[in-house]
C-alpha cells in the first residue's frame, strides 16, 4: 500500500503522519503501527480524504477519543482520521444543545450543567467524545446517550453527502447504533435536554464521579470489555468465576472490577486475545452464559477464506462467528467500522 501514499499526497494536498503508532489512539495503549493519521477540521476536508482513499484504495477508520478501541499488533496499513477544531463547539439556546463529535464528554456535562441543563450528568465518568457516545449509545446502569439525543448530522461516505436524521432514524440499541452499519462520520448531534438547578446537577455528577471511582480501577484499559448480559453484570460473572487477578502477558483483569482489564505497559493484542477467550470460555462453561464483546476491535482481514468475505472493509461473518470459534484459535476479526 505504500505506494498509494503519495498519490494520496498529490491529490488532496495532504501529507498524512506516516507509521504513526497506535498505541497512541487507544486507551487500552496497545497495537502496531498506522499507515497514516490525520486530523481534519472542516466538512469540505473530510470529503475529501474519505472519496479519495477510496478512490485509491487506502480504508479509513474515523476516531474518536479511542476509549472503546483496541487495535491489534498487526497495526493498520490505512488512514486514522480525527476531527479537528470545527468540530469541538457548543451552541447552547433554550433546552437544545448543539454539539460538534469531537467536544469531549465530560467538558460537555461540565458546560451543560453550567448552563442548568440536566440529562448528561448521568453519563459522568465515562470518557471519549461525544461522537463516540452516539457510535455507542455509551451509558450508564440507569442512563443511555440516547435519551439525550434529538438529532445527528453525519457524513455518509456511500452517499457522498451530509446528513441530518431524527433519534428515532437511528437504531439505537443497547451499546449499539445504526452507525455500526453505516459507512459513516458522526459530526455533530443536537441534544435536547431538561432545565434543573445547576446545585441539584452538581450533586448528581459529584455522587457518580464518587461511585466510579470507587467501583473501577484507574490504569490503562478501554472500560467495559464486555457487554452485561441480560439481568446480568458481566463484571459480577467474571468475579464469581474466579478471574479476578488473572494476567497472561502485560494484560491483567482488575481485581476491583472484573469487566476491567488493565495494561501495565507491556500488553499486546495476543495478550488481549487470550484474556479474553480465558474469561469467555470460564464464564460459559461456569454459567452457560456467552459474553459479547463491547469493545470495538480494529483489524484488517488479510485472508478472506479464514473469515468470510469483506465488504466495506469489514468481514461479512462478523462477530459472532468469531466468537464462537474454538477456545485458544479464537481471533477477533473484522470489528472495525471503516469507511
Amino acid at each position: 500500500m505504500d505506494n498509494k501514499w503519495p498519490a494520496f499526497e498529490s491529490k488532496t494536498g495532504l501529507a498524512p503522519a506516516r507509521g504513526v503508532s497506535l498505541r497512541r489512539f487507544s486507551s487500552l495503549g496497545i497495537g502496531g503501527l498506522a499507515g497514516g493519521a490525520i486530523t481534519v477540521d472542516d466538512d469540505r476536508t473530510l470529503r475529501t480524504v474519505v472519496r479519495t482513499a477510496g478512490e485509491i484504495g487506502i480504508p479509513v477508520k474515523i476516531l474518536g477519543g479511542g476509549t472503546n478501541l483496541v487495535f491489534t499488533d498487526d497495526g493498520f496499513s490505512g488512514l486514522l482520521v480525527r476531527l479537528g477544531e470545527q468540530f469541538k463547539k457548543i451552541e447552547i439556546s433554550g433546552d437544545r444543545v448543539l454539539s460538534g463529535a469531537s467536544v469531549p464528554l465530560p467538558a460537555l456535562i461540565t458546560r451543560t450543567m453550567e448552563s442548568g441543563l440536566s440529562g448528561l450528568e448521568k453519563l459522568t465518568g465515562i470518557p471519549g467524545t461525544l461522537g463516540g457516545a452516539i457510535y455507542q449509545n455509551s451509558g450508564a446502569r440507569d442512563y443511555e446517550t440516547a435519551r439525550a439525543v434529538a438529532s445527528v448530522t453525519f457524513f455518509d461516505a456511500g452517499r457522498d453527502e451530509i446528513v441530518t436524521l431524527p433519534a428515532d432514524r437511528l437504531e439505537f440499541g443497547y451499546r449499539s447504533s445504526g452507525f455500526h452499519r453505516r459507512r459513516a462520520a458522526i459530526l455533530s448531534a443536537e441534544l435536547r435536554l431538561t432545565p434543573a438547578p445547576r446545585e441539584e446537577i452538581m450533586a448528581e455528577v459529584t455522587a457518580r464521579m464518587k461511585y466510579r471511582n470507587s467501583t473501577q480501577p484507574p490504569g490503562r484499559s478501554v472500560g467495559c470489555i464486555f457487554k452485561n448480559p441480560p439481568d446480568k453484570s458481566a463484571g459480577r460473572l467474571i468475579d464469581e468465576a474466579g478471574l479476578k487477578g488473572r494476567s497472561v502477558g502485560g494484560l491483567t483483569i482488575s481485581g476491583l472490577h472484573g469487566n476491567f482489564f488493565l495494561n501495565d505497559g507491556r500488553a499486546t493484542f495476543r495478550d488481549f486475545e487470550e484474556l479474553v477467550a480465558i474469561a469467555r470460555e470460564t464464564v460459559k462453561n461456569k454459567f452457560g452464559i456467552d459474553l459479547e464483546l463491547e469493545v470495538e476491535i480494529v483489524r484488517e482481514i488479510q485472508n478472506a477464506a479464514d473469515d468470510g468475505p469483506i465488504q466495506n472493509g469489514k468481514s461479512v461473518a462478523g462477530r459472532r462467528d468469531a466468537e464462537n470459534r474454538p477456545f485458544r484459535r479464537w481471533k477477533i476479526s473484522g470489528e472495525g467500522n471503516f469507511i
